[in-house]
């Protein structure tokens, strides 16, 4: 399945501080979370966003989750959740390069759209956008990386 942001891969970045040693089956959250990766991997974003919701709400407070979430709403065409989540996956792991890279680029992204006077596309006109007048798709932000 094609993504409605052109290129943009699935997101995934390491652990968390937050998992625990539990093997992955006797883990809800691990299971939600390797799901989800999957899903995005598989192209189900949809899918993937029910998956990573399920695992924040077994840990509201895992930066990995939040930033595996960000990723999945970005492909999504959801720009404003994602840096709102991405903004909290930043507040509560300030030392991850990765989350910090990828709230400045979404960041950027969407800014360039501020300053052209413009609000960022929906799912909808990124797909409509055969004209090329949009400002291009968000950059890709994630490569696909298991937990660490």
């Amino acid at each position: 399945m094609k993504s409605l942001t052109g290129s943009l891969g699935a997101v995934l970045i390491g652990a968390s501080a937050f998992s625990t040693s539990l093997p992955a089956a006797a883990n809800p959250f691990q299971q939600y979370d390797q799901d989800g990766r999957r899903l995005m991997a598989e192209g189900a974003t949809d899918q993937a966003v029910m998956s990573f919701e399920e695992a924040l709400r077994i840990n509201p407070f895992d930066p990995v989750a939040l930033n595996n979430l960000a990723a999945a709403k970005v492909e999504s065409g959801d720009f404003h959740s994602a840096l709102e989540l991405l903004k909290r996956a930043a507040r509560l792991a300030p030392q991850d390069t990765e989350i910090a890279a990828n709230l400045s680029r979404l960041r950027g992204w969407l800014n360039s759209y501020s300053e052209a006077g413009m609000a960022a596309p929906g799912p909808q006109d990124l797909a409509q956008n055969q004209s090329g007048s949009l400002p291009p798709p968000p950059p890709p932000l994630w490569e696909p990386v298991r937990r660490r």
